[in-house]
């Protein structure tokens, strides 16, 4: 059997009012048989209903034709309960039910679904009225709802259908539970409202065989503060919660992988207002930037290549987001480990992550030598990681909203260079006298710190040479040292000149202050040439060491 589509929320399950409970609850677990049929009729007599309907199975139909009368019906006691069946003529209908002044009455509605608790509505008080604004009967379809008293009361009430002119893309009641949830696919669009303090809206985005993307857009019912969340395929596992005044949320670029389904959930923090209706759209992205920051990344990295740029959006406080940089290398590819020598495989890059609007930001940089951490304040505020050495898939950058100020469409912009592209670039270990790579042809690098310095070696075989070392930009300065350490000579304005008798020699490369993370050019004239012919670069593999044999 279908089930019925109703508009605007529903949520909970019959009420633990009364000692009935248990009995609405079993009664409801089964799927029912054929209801007895009272049909309105054409005449002006008033239908009532058909005793006993104290269950699904004897519900009281209400067989819908051209005119619709309302039906008079009664409880006689506190735990009467009453059940009713719409058939009958397909449209839109609104359910009212109007209590005598000595009672106060919950509404039940069911659907067509009888494994789902029903989904309540008591918002009037004794007296007052309690309706379903829109209620969706499809051909062939049978919607149940039951009545009972809430408190001590009991006497007589009215039920009245009143057809409704819709358009499409309206919610479906009852959607307050993951197991009844409307479908919504991308592309697509729906209107709803909330027409109780407890109601709860859910839809799915039904799997597809290849992974898409879409931007969410909602615009807000007026006056409510609403909650907005999307669940994972399990249906449980909570990827992304926003809380949604009265400005229209966008994000921008959402990640349905293939053959996972995705879970919607709207809510308000408190109150209702049937009168106000929220637009939730799920626009189809056919391409997407490969800068854009795809949701959600607040459990695991959305990971990307290097070198790479990336602009994202937080969107309230506590929001973070996590980004991967370098993908990793398959097991096959890994070259061996040396141990106590560099690796070639390592790769080597300046990160930037600058704030874009006024929100205050967390950073951390993470890799497996440790964690960085950095505020970021203000707008335009930027923040450099010089020279981070890494293997594939080991660099994380997370970025947290620690005061959400704003709805600008980015908040934040990371960059990451690949330099281990750049000819003659130094590898990461070379901080020390042993350490120390050879020297020969043009050397560039990058000073990860003021508290670091790379270092070069050279040999000089002649009884007396003279060298002229050089040294760019202005921002760096080097200094030559003896085989011991020691200082032989100091750069001045990049520039170091000196006659050297035989022996080795090094050359010490730092700076005072980072800033941007300027690349370094070294240069020794005559040329060094390398005692040992420097390895060759083999894609995904590391270089042959002297004395080992070639994989």
């Amino acid at each position: 059997m279908k089930r019925a589509f109703l508009l605007f929320a529903s949520l909970g399950i019959l009420g633990p009012a009364c000692d009935c409970e248990d009995t609405i609850r079993k009664k409801v677990s089964d799927r029912p048989a054929e209801a007895k049929p009272v049909e309105v009729p054409t005449e002006s007599s008033a239908p009532s209903e058909t005793e006993p309907n104290d269950s699904a199975e004897s519900a009281t139909r209400i067989e819908i034709h051209k005119e619709l009368r309302p039906l008079k019906a009664e409880l006689g006691t506190v735990s009467d309960v009453d059940w009713f069946a719409i058939s009958g003529m397909p449209g839109a209908y609104e359910i009212t039910v109007q209590p005598s002044s000595e009672l106060d009455i919950s509404l039940h509605l069911a659907g067509t679904q009888f494994s789902i608790p029903a989904s309540t509505y008591n918002v009037g008080g004794v007296g007052e009225q309690e309706s379903i604004p829109l209620v969706f009967l499809n051909e062939g379809e049978v919607v149940y709802f039951a009545l009972r008293s809430v408190g001590s009361g009991s006497g007589p009430y009215e039920i009245r259908l009143m057809r409704r002119i819709v358009s499409g893309g309206l919610e479906a009641e009852p959607n307050d539970r993951r197991e009844n949830a409307n479908e919504l696919k991308i592309g697509g669009q729906v209107q709803g409202m909330f027409d109780r303090s407890d109601d709860r809206d859910f839809y799915r985005i039904p799997s597809s065989d290849t992974d898409r993307y879409f931007q969410v857009e909602l615009t807000p019912a007026s006056n409510l503060t609403q909650k907005f969340r999307v669940y994972g395929s399990d249906s449980t596992t909570k990827l992304v919660e926003l809380t949604v005044g009265q400005e229209p949320l966008r994000i921008p670029a959402f990640k349905q992988a293939a053959g996972e389904e995705l879970w919607l959930k709207l809510k308000t923090e408190s109150g209702f207002d049937i009168k106000s209706m929220y637009t939730l759209s799920l626009v189809d992205l056919k391409e997407v930037a490969p800068d854009v920051e795809l949701e959600p990344n607040d459990i695991a990295p959305q990971v990307f290549g290097i070198p790479a740029e990336v602009r994202g959006k937080l969107f309230y406080a506590g929001d973070i987001d996590r980004l991967g940089f370098g993908k990793p290398l398959e097991e096959a590819a890994k070259p061996p480990t040396v141990e106590g020598e560099r690796q070639r495989w390592d790769s080597i890059s300046n990160v930037e992550v600058r704030a874009v609007s006024e929100s205050k930001l967390d950073v951390n940089i993470i890799t497996s030598k440790g964690l960085a951490e950095l505020g970021v304040d203000a707008e335009g505020t930027a923040w450099n990681a010089c020279g981070l050495s890494f293997r594939p898939g080991e660099l994380e950058i997370s970025i947290k909203a620690k005061e959400y100020v704003t709805t600008s469409d980015l908040d934040y912009h990371v960059k990451i260079s690949d330099l281990s592209q750049i000819e003659g670039f130094e590898w990461e270990p070379n901080n020390s006298l042993d350490e120390a790579e050879e020297m020969f042809g043009v050397r560039r690098g990058v000073i990860e710190s003021a508290q670091t310095s790379d270092y070069y070696s050279f040999e000089v075989f002649d009884e007396l040479e003279t060298l002229d070392l050089s040294l760019s930009p202005s921002e760096t300065n080097f200094e030559l040292l003896d085989s011991a350490g020691a200082r032989v000579a100091a750069g001045n304005q990049g520039k170091i000149q000196v006659d050297l008798p035989k022996g080795k020699y090094f050359v010490r490369v730092f700076a005072a202050e980072i800033g941007e993370c300027p690349i370094y050019s070294l240069e020794v004239d005559p040329p060094r040439v390398p005692l040992v012919e420097p390895p060759k670069e083999t894609e995904g593999l590391a270089p042959v060491l002297e004395g080992e044999k070639s994989p």
